[in-house]
């Protein structure tokens, strides 16, 4: 296997960004399902380390990425994946409505770049594909932990 093919595969997360419409869409629900039918992944302690995993990974495989391809292909999706996976560290299985909320939230986030979320893109390499991904992930953590305060 190439470096190229490599960042691909990886990038991709295992082909998830592939898909031929909306392939951060596609990235963003992969933590979504591990919540929902992984045993235990609704457990901090087993979140906060795939999120650390995933966000250093697609740094390093960020920066290896932007010598064979444009700045933040589409298919790369490991950043989808860590944003989406922040929220997590704040819901359950069983919290539909509030998987839903964060859901959409963090693709509003992600898609339209606001609150400065912008000007993270312009970081250098793998930084500026995932900082950009993680703060939207924070925003839309903020959200959850008031959502879940006012008992929604």
């Amino acid at each position: 296997m190439t470096a190229k093919s490599f960042c691909r595969l990886t990038g991709s997360f295992l082909g998830v960004g592939n898909l031929p419409v909306a392939p951060g869409t596609w990235g963003s629900l992969i933590p979504l399902l591990f919540l929902l039918f992984v045993p235990g992944f609704e457990s901090p302690v087993i979140v906060f380390p795939f999120l650390l995993f995933i966000t250093v990974s697609g740094i390093m495989i960020g920066n290896l990425t932007e010598l064979f391809y444009k700045k933040d292909p589409e298919w790369f999706v490991l950043d989808e994946v860590a944003g989406q996976t922040i929220p997590l560290l704040l819901l359950s299985s069983s919290d539909y409505l509030l998987i839903g909320i964060s859901f959409l939230t963090f693709r509003f986030f992600d898609i339209t770049k606001v609150l400065k979320i912008n000007q993270l893109q312009t970081l250098p390499g793998g930084w500026g594909i995932m900082v950009d991904d993680l703060a939207a992930g924070l925003y839309t953590l903020i959200l959850i932990a008031g959502l879940k305060w006012i008992g929604i």
